[in-house]
């Protein structure tokens, strides 16, 4: 066996690897990003009527069925979701009120 040979298994070995370490990092990283993404998500649907205070109050106060109830209000007086962007926001809700300092500093 030449020195060629024997380094295609340990590039592969080594990109396998590189590949592995990857996806870790993205998945390690995908609750920071999915906190804020929803952090950004409530600023530009809720801020538009309120103060972020005023949504930074609330977020640790309200249950998932209350904000439910919130949302189903705020449909009626003019927030526009459809109903995928509804439970997306919902979700968030109810996620950053468990942490908001994504939202509220």
């Amino acid at each position: 066996m030449n020195g060629a040979e024997g380094q295609a298994p340990m590039k592969n070995k080594l990109t396998v690897m590189g590949l592995a370490l990857g996806i870790a990092g993205l998945v390690l990283a995908a609750p920071a990003r999915a906190a804020q993404d929803c952090a950004e998500q409530v600023l530009a649907s809720c801020t538009s009527c309120h103060y972020q205070t005023r949504v930074c109050e609330k977020l640790d106060k309200k249950s998932k069925r209350e904000w439910k109830v919130t949302l189903k209000r705020m449909l009626r007086y003019g927030l526009v979701l459809d109903e995928a962007g509804q439970g997306r926001m919902l979700e968030c809700l109810v996620a950053l009120g468990k942490d908001h300092t994504k939202l509220c500093k």
